[in-house]
């Protein structure tokens, strides 16, 4: 499970990556999930750790927030 100093993105597209950046910048551990490949790899390229299987998605939670 994600320590409460982690933030967890369900989602690297045009809104998630951008915030897990600033969220790395302001110094939180953050991971984030992807089904492509190339967000997944964005995201470590700033420092994140990337996942993309349902089941590391689900060992994550927590809490949530959506932002739609």
């Amino acid at each position: 499970m994600a320590s409460p100093d982690t933030v967890v993105f369900l989602g690297l597209g045009q809104m998630g990556l951008p915030m897990a950046k600033r969220c790395i910048a302001a110094g939180f551990k953050v991971r984030g999930g992807d089904p492509s490949a190339s967000a997944r790899d964005a995201l470590t390229a700033a420092g994140g750790e990337a996942f993309a299987s349902g089941s590391e998605r689900i060992a994550c939670r927590r809490r949530r927030v959506a932002a739609a």
